[in-house]
């Protein structure tokens, strides 16, 4: 049971940052897997209406190799208003 919940990605504290779609939460994680390699992560968050998007980037490389990457990436995603009923 302790290996397994080694597997488990525990998502750090929520950041809360600006992107051209408007504000998210963006996340950062970093575990140990069972054997023994590292999984990082970073986590945005966007809520469009009752649509939550969950967008991840995901390397067992060094963190570095997603972290320059992701606010390019996040800054062209383009989602469209949800319609209000």
């Amino acid at each position: 049971a302790a290996d397994a919940k080694q597997d488990i990605l525990n998502e750090g504290p929520i950041q809360y940052v600006e992107l051209p779609i408007g504000k998210v939460a963006r996340m950062e994680a970093k575990t140990t897997k069972i054997d023994g390699g590292e999984l990082f992560q970073i986590v945005y968050v966007v809520v469009n209406g009752e649509h939550i998007y969950n967008i991840r980037f995901t390397t067992q490389n060094a963190p570095t190799s997603v972290q320059q990457i992701e606010k390019e990436v996040m800054d062209s995603l383009r989602i469209k208003p949800a319609k209000q009923s």
